[in-house]
């Protein structure tokens, strides 16, 4: 019992120093709470599920009146081809929290298989595009000298 309580504790020892020596980075996800009029958001699948072309907007405040506060607008349009056999869709999503600012704009492809009188499967293929900028001169900070939070952080494309 000894001996395995000792493996054990090896084991777990050697555990956390490999997980200790990975890094790891986090992301704001765009946060909606209104999924059930926005399904291209979600799942690239659901471009062309119905039988018409549909389109949404959303706008969501948080704590509104306070600096900083997260704000996320968006807008998408989808619609059936081909008997419903394929869909396509377009989504534009700006998402302000603080002094960060995020657009992405998506194209959405979908391929519908019937498996049955009543049912189907849809595959379904995102592509898109991301432009982030933070003002990091907006920040209030304790060292005015730090060279981290001299500039601003934007990325573009090419």
């Amino acid at each position: 019992m000894k001996h395995s309580m000792k493996q054990s504790i090896r084991t777990l020892i050697g555990a956390l120093a490999f997980a200790s020596s990975l890094s790891a980075s986090g992301q704001q996800e765009v946060m909606v709470s209104q999924y059930m009029f926005n399904g291209l958001f979600l799942n690239p699948a659901y471009a062309g599920s119905h039988g018409y072309t549909s389109s949404s907007l959303l706008h969501r405040a948080q704590w509104v009146q306070m600096d900083g506060a997260p704000r996320t607008s968006m807008a998408a349009i989808d619609g059936s081809l081909l008997n419903g056999k394929m869909g396509v869709g377009f989504s534009l999503v700006h998402d302000q929290i603080g002094v960060s600012r995020d657009l992405d704009m998506s194209g959405h492809y979908a391929y519908h298989l019937r498996t049955g009188s009543r049912s189907r499967l849809a595959l379904g293929l995102r592509a898109g595009l991301s432009i982030y900028s933070a003002r990091l001169s907006d920040l209030v900070y304790w060292d005015s000298n730090d060279p981290m939070y001299q500039g601003n952080i934007q990325n573009k494309p090419v």
